[in-house]
């Protein structure tokens, strides 16, 4: 390959920069009933397809607590953006709903 053929680091940075973008605004515009592919909702959890495939598989055994609902229509996988964001908010956890797994607590502040 020639040297003016050749991606630089700086090319497929500024690349996947646009692809995540155009990502997060597919899903921006999209109605809270849309289907939406995995791309999209891998981008907004943070996923990979592959991470976003094995939840599925988890949930398919039965773990219902991994990963959003989807739907599956033949070999194409949609999940409902209505469904990410209920995932998302069964996600969140308090601190003092946090398990200490038996951690320490932390000293107390010593007084100056």
């Amino acid at each position: 390959m020639s040297a003016s053929n050749e991606r630089t680091l700086e090319d497929w940075l500024a690349e996947a920069r646009t692809v995540r973008s155009e990502l997060f605004a597919m899903w921006d515009d999209a109605p809270l009933d849309a289907a939406l592919i995995a791309d999209v909702v891998g981008a907004v959890l943070g996923l990979e397809e592959k991470a976003l495939r094995n939840l599925r598989i988890r949930r398919l055994k039965g773990d219902e607590g991994s990963g959003p609902p989807f739907i599956r229509v033949g070999s194409s996988v949609r999940y409902i953006k209505r469904d990410v964001l209920a995932y998302l908010q069964a996600q969140r956890q308090s601190v003092a709903a946090r398990p200490t797994n038996g951690a320490a607590e932390p000293p107390p502040a010593v007084a100056a």
